[in-house]
């Protein structure tokens, strides 16, 4: 189960350092750990803006507060080009009648985090029609633009998605998968995005969306800042709940909804949410911060065993969790 280590970074990444006595028992091998945590997955940027100027007086050694802070400046100057990036993909596919939805990482960052540094992203991930997926993909890779070589670049992958959903029978992804409902389209919202008109699920599907690839998918894919997601979501926008109870239902997702919204409650716990009516609830586990953390941070046979402990389906099983591992389970229709 978890260790207290990962639990403390999850309340350090929701609520900061409250005092100098609340880390006073940690020694310097504690916060080596602490730092390897945040860096793997993504935390830095987030602990840096927690902790706030007065870091080092509330206990927090020197070099961890000079390592998130230049974590945070990185992803900030990181921002920036995805920015860029998601303006010049968008523009290739309106040039090109194709329809894209760009998914979590940029509308979280962009739109509802207080700066985008705040939200790393790896890639971008883009819903398209499954039939323009193909054409959506050599278009984006053909236009790619070149980068001088004095001014360096991480690369910024782009995958092309046609599912919203994972689910273990493939047989029923079109009846289940929100991403072939009009409905869905029609609910997009847009902003600007460096002077390009950029579309997004609309908050109910972008909550529900979170929820699946966390919980749905590959363990794995449950990361830490999904709770700070979830949460910087529901306090920036509106959410029409019966609605999205309603597309929980049709996908059985509720039970997993339902954790993982008391998951981020637990440690944002002004955050509010309307339960699921008519349904009856399995009772919560006990301690919501370990079963986080488990979830979160554990390693991938804590986080499969959690699953099953849960009754979450996770893709076809541990089959198919022990083929992704080993590199053999992307369906091309699903990522292009």
């Amino acid at each position: 189960m978890a260790t207290a280590l990962q639990q403390r970074v999850l309340h350090m990444s929701a609520a900061g350092i409250g005092s100098a006595q609340d880390v006073a028992q940690l020694a310097a091998g504690d916060w080596a750990k602490l730092l390897v945590m945040a860096r793997r997955h993504r935390l830095g940027p987030l602990l840096h803006w927690r902790f706030g100027n007065n870091a080092v007086a509330a206990g927090v050694p020197q070099p961890f507060v000079d390592a998130i802070a230049a974590n945070f400046e990185k992803h900030t100057r990181r921002a920036a080009e995805l920015q860029a990036e998601v303006s010049r993909i968008q523009r290739i596919m309106r040039e090109n009648e194709i329809p894209a939805v760009f998914l979590r990482g940029a509308f979280l960052a962009f739109h509802v985090y207080r700066q985008p540094g705040l939200r790393p992203m790896r890639d971008l991930d883009v819903l398209v029609p499954e039939a323009q997926a193909a054409h959506a993909l050599q278009t984006s890779i053909l236009r790619r633009p070149g980068r001088p070589a004095e001014e360096p670049m991480l690369r910024i992958d782009v995958e092309f998605h046609t599912r919203l959903t994972d689910p273990a029978n493939w047989r029923t992804a079109r009846r289940s998968d929100p991403a072939f409902d009009a409905s869905t389209w029609n609910r997009l919202i847009s902003r600007i995005v460096a002077e390009e008109e950029i579309w997004y699920l609309s908050p109910e599907d972008q909550l529900l969306h979170l929820i699946l690839h966390a919980l749905y998918e590959d363990p794995r894919n449950c990361h830490p800042i999904v709770l700070t997601d979830i949460a910087e979501l529901l306090g920036q926008t509106g959410i029409n709940w019966a609605r999205f109870w309603q597309r929980a239902l049709a996908g059985n997702w509720v039970a997993g909804c339902w954790l993982l919204l008391n998951l981020a409650k637990h440690f944002y716990p002004t955050i509010s949410f309307h339960p699921p009516g008519e349904v009856a609830l399995a009772p919560l586990p006990r301690d919501l911060g370990a079963v986080a953390a488990t979830l979160a941070l554990g390693d991938p046979e804590q986080r499969l065993e959690i699953s099953r402990q849960l009754k979450l389906q996770v893709r076809n099983g541990p089959l198919h969790f022990v083929l992704e591992l080993l590199g053999q389970s992307r369906r091309p229709a699903d990522v292009l």
